[in-house]
């Protein structure tokens, strides 16, 4: 008995190797650029302290409002700009983590890194120092090694955001004057991966 894999739409018929495996073409590319042309589901929000204070000062908090979605992070970045402090130094790090509220600073808006999308993210993002609150669970963090500095984590997707799950970036530092930022690019992305 003799069966063939055919397309409904157009009749073409599957073919198979010599090692009688079915013969397909694959596309790879990052699942950022997966989302953001499927769904227009793709952002960035950036957010920076005011002047350094030596404090444990949150850069940039998000929570996840969105009842449909999960928000899924891709990229961290990170720096620090004018630092009074001579680094690197163990008094002196970024920490990132979860489960935080924050009261005051600036509510920053997410963009959407598909201009054609039109689709705007449920999230709630607030930078310029604001005030935080509750247990920091922290899981990762680095140390400055110059004023200018810059680091970037690729987390692939890993750190997945459900509805009212916060990321927070916080800077602790002995500095007086400069600034700490950080963005996050991340994706809003259904139970279904919608």
């Amino acid at each position: 008995m003799e069966i063939n894999i055919k397309n409904h739409e157009n009749g073409d018929i599957a073919g198979v190797t010599s090692e009688h495996q079915l013969r397909v073409e694959a596309e790879v590319h990052e699942l950022q650029h997966h989302v953001s042309r499927t769904t227009g589901q793709s952002y960035q929000v950036r957010g920076e302290t005011g002047t350094l204070t030596a404090a444990d000062v949150p850069v940039l908090h998000i929570t996840n409002d969105d009842p449909d979605r999960k928000l899924v992070v891709s990229f961290i970045r990170m720096g620090l700009v004018g630092a009074s402090a001579t680094l690197p130094a163990t008094s002196d790090y970024f920490k990132v983590g979860f489960d935080t509220t924050v009261t005051g600073g600036t509510a920053v808006i997410p963009v959407n890194v598909n201009a054609t999308s039109g689709a705007d993210a449920l999230v709630t993002a607030t930078a310029n120092t604001p005030t935080s609150a509750g247990t920091f669970l922290e899981f990762d963090r680095w140390y400055p090694d110059a004023d200018g500095g810059k680091e970037r984590y690729n987390k692939q997707g890993s750190l997945i955001l459900g509805l009212n799950d916060t990321l927070q970036i916080a800077h602790v530092s002995t500095s007086t004057t400069g600034l700490a930022w950080a963005r996050v690019t991340f994706m809003m992305m259904g139970f279904n991966g919608d």
